[in-house]
């Protein structure tokens, strides 16, 4: 992104107070984890931190089309459906030896921790059910109906117990926005989501 900023000519946009915002959060919360006891943990934290600073950045500098965004997006939630499946098969112990064992059936990911699997995956939640709202196409509807059950799956088995209050603060915010656009057929969508996750879980 980088380098393909330096090739243009074009002028970056200035930062938003949104974007300036989350900036300087993720400023802060790697400051933070230099306080901490536990260095090790924390220069993983940091590092992840950063990666967020350097991506916001080069979507303020080079994603100029909302169709740029588009793409970037729906590779980020393949990532994200990626961990989530990897979450959910840590529970069934399969492939040993390519995919971690779950510490005492909490579910990590390839992040090592639960809490970090759940901030990670609760980042694309939100996303993947409005990516889900705004299909055109009975194809796109379906994956990012099955994006979203793989994630939210993946959050419950993790056993953070903040994750899964933000994912039932997240579900039912989305149920209110449902009941306000009076949109009957996304609240019966939402609804069969939900029973899918409890059969599976």
């Amino acid at each position: 992104t980088f380098i393909l900023y330096r090739k243009q000519n074009t002028e970056s946009y200035p930062l938003s107070p949104i974007s300036f915002s989350f900036l300087l959060f993720l400023g802060w919360v790697v400051l933070g984890h230099f306080y901490t006891l536990d260095q090790d943990n924390s220069m993983t934290a940091i590092l992840i931190h950063l990666g967020g600073v350097l991506v916001l950045l080069g979507l303020i500098l080079y994603v100029k089309q909302k169709e740029h965004l588009e793409k970037f997006l729906w590779l980020i939630l393949f990532c994200a459906g990626l961990m989530s499946v990897i979450a959910i098969l840590q529970q069934f112990e399969v492939y040993p030896e390519i995919i971690p064992r779950a510490t005492k059936q909490m579910s990590t990911g390839l992040y090592g921790h639960r809490n970090m699997l759940a901030t990670y995956l609760l980042l694309h939640f939100p996303l993947a059910i409005y990516f889900y709202i705004e299909s055109q196409t009975r194809s796109k509807t379906i994956i990012f109906g099955i994006l979203s059950i793989l994630i939210a799956l993946a959050i419950i088995f993790s056993r953070s117990r903040g994750g899964q209050l933000v994912l039932g603060i997240e579900l039912f915010s989305v149920l209110i926005y449902f009941i306000r656009e009076k949109d009957y057929a996304k609240i019966r969508d939402l609804i069969i989501g939900v029973v899918l996750i409890t059969v599976v879980y």
